[in-house]
């Protein structure tokens, strides 16, 4: 297939090696289940699986067609886990028939479990305060007997989910940890609680099995902070190539809506990117920057669909044709994600299917 080889997102299979093994050290005895949702968070399902696959336990995915695109790619099923269940029966019933784990979070979820044809191996989610899935604290001892003594159940884990792991003097976090930690006391199966988050913030709390997603990708849950710091390294670098070059007078503007005007003479470039490729749109432009030639050049104007508009002037000699770095590790996409006014999580999970994703060295 042809790619312009200037555009595109760049994975580091090293980069992505290195976080995941650096997760095993920080967690160890705890096994990790690594977060592949989204693309694998925007970086490539099955590139990024088949990079973790000697580092994880468990890959958590979201939907029904994560899990079969693992499953057809020769993944094993055993180490799939739909971390927010299934939306049917005859999804619960294609899941047991393969071996894949399904998180079981309602009531529902027992009543399908009764017209099952296989075995199912599932994880129970208890909700602890973030009520959004899972069972409440008042009922969830009742609904875990009743999978425990389910024959059509095999019952691997329990887990739940921090609300606000980023932020770590929230009162909510420890009383989660709490709560948690009062319901797993005594049983056998599989505990499960923390996510980036949590593994930073929390360490004592990591359980038997931990569900980091930004982390493997070398980004940061707390805005303002950077992965770097505490050792991970960033897998993707969004790029492209500037396709014109021109300058233009004091006065003049630029993009949709005239919104940006020109305070003075400047060179202007037009790089092939826009919001169709996952590049956040916003109304204006000028608190975002880019890399060329190792020099921030700042957004100006709108962001249009295929393109958008950047202020050379901290780049002079750039030339048509020449690269254009829109995060990466000379850019961190968690300051990107800043100057965007986006949670950084918008980024990578953003790029669109027409942005090739090539692995790198």
């Amino acid at each position: 297939m042809l790619h312009e080889e200037s555009f595109g997102a760049l994975l580091s299979k090293q980069a992505l090696c290195h976080n995941a093994q650096l997760l095993r050290e920080k967690v160890r005895p705890s096994r990790v289940m690594a977060m592949v949702k989204a693309n694998a968070y925007g970086h490539g399902l099955l590139g990024s699986c088949t990079v973790l696959d000697p580092y994880v336990a468990y890959f958590g995915v979201a939907r029904v067609e994560e899990a079969l695109c693992l499953v057809d790619a020769g993944f094993e099923a055993e180490k799939i886990v739909l971390i927010q269940g299934v939306l049917s029966s005859s999804a619960m019933n294609w899941a047991a028939s393969l071996g894949i784990h399904v998180v079981v979070h309602h009531p529902v979820h027992l009543q399908w479990i009764e017209d099952l044809s296989n075995p199912l191996s599932c994880w129970m989610k208890i909700n602890t305060g973030m009520n959004r899935l899972g069972f409440g604290m008042e009922d969830a001892q009742s609904h875990y007997e009743l999978l425990k003594k389910n024959k059509k159940v095999n019952l691997h884990g329990l887990m739940s989910h921090l609300a606000c792991s980023d932020e770590v003097e929230h009162p909510l976090n420890r009383l989660q940890i709490e709560r948690f930690s009062a319901f797993v006391d005594g049983k056998e199966e599989l505990k499960s609680l923390l996510n980036s988050g949590g593994i930073l913030h929390f360490p004592e709390a990591c359980f038997d099995v931990v569900r980091p997603g930004l982390l493997l990708y070398g980004l940061h849950p707390v805005e303002g902070k950077s992965a770097c710091q505490e050792g991970f390294r960033p897998v993707m670098t969004l790029q492209t190539s500037l396709s014109a070059v021109y300058q233009i007078r004091a006065g003049s503007s630029v993009g949709y809506g005239a919104v940006y005007i020109s305070s003075c003479d400047m060179p202007v470039g037009i790089c092939s990117i826009g919001y169709g490729d996952g590049y956040p749109r916003r109304g204006r432009g000028e608190n975002s920057v880019v890399l060329v030639h190792g020099a921030e050049c700042p957004v100006i104007g709108r962001i249009s669909m295929d393109q958008m508009a950047i202020d050379l002037s901290p780049a002079p000699s750039a030339v048509t044709g020449d690269t254009v770095c829109l995060w990466g590790p000379e850019l961190p996409a968690e300051r990107v994600a800043v100057d965007l006014d986006k949670a950084v999580w918008e980024l990578p999970t953003g790029i669109q299917g027409r942005v090739p994703l090539r692995w790198v060295p």
